[in-house]
């Protein structure tokens, strides 16, 4: 099945970033992003309606979508980073309201503070993480998608 995403470009600020030429709008990304519905089977076709006379929009989209694909991944390396410092925390926690057993109090603070930072670790794991892990898959597929350029009038 093939899966064709329109974009009509109809006056060069919706085009580029605000303050770097060299970046297509994050409005238009989103929306090429958001408009492919993953499927690994399907062929992805991104047809361009130039209306601005612009030339060499195709290696800026492109060079857009790989930004933004390494973006996501930096991100990911960086949930893993925080999910295993809260879980090493929440650990530490854990074992600290053990070994202490004088105060109630304390030993109880302890043992909710490591319950917590390791529950927010899987947090991240289930719901932050899951997202970006789609939006990668949905990049890497329109980094070798086709994307065809079409000159209107």
């Amino acid at each position: 099945m093939e899966n064709i995403i329109e974009v009509d470009i109809v006056s060069t600020e919706f085009l580029y970033e605000k303050y770097n030429n060299k970046l297509i709008s994050k409005e238009l990304l989103d929306y090429i992003i958001n408009n492919y519905n993953y499927n690994k089977k399907d062929n992805i076709k991104i047809v361009i309606n130039n209306k601005t006379g612009e030339k060499n929009i195709i290696p800026l989209i492109k060079n857009s979508i790989k930004n933004e694909y390494y973006s996501k991944i930096k991100d990911h390396k960086n949930n893993n980073m925080i999910q295993f410092i809260y879980f090493i925390i929440g650990t530490i926690f854990l074992i600290g309201s053990i070994l202490i057993g004088k105060s109630a109090i304390i030993n109880e603070l302890l043992l909710i503070g490591g319950w917590v930072l390791i529950w927010e670790s899987i947090e991240i794991e289930m719901f932050a993480d899951y997202d970006n892990r789609i939006k990668r898959k949905k990049l890497k597929k329109l980094l070798n998608c086709e994307i065809i350029e079409k000159k209107v009038q």
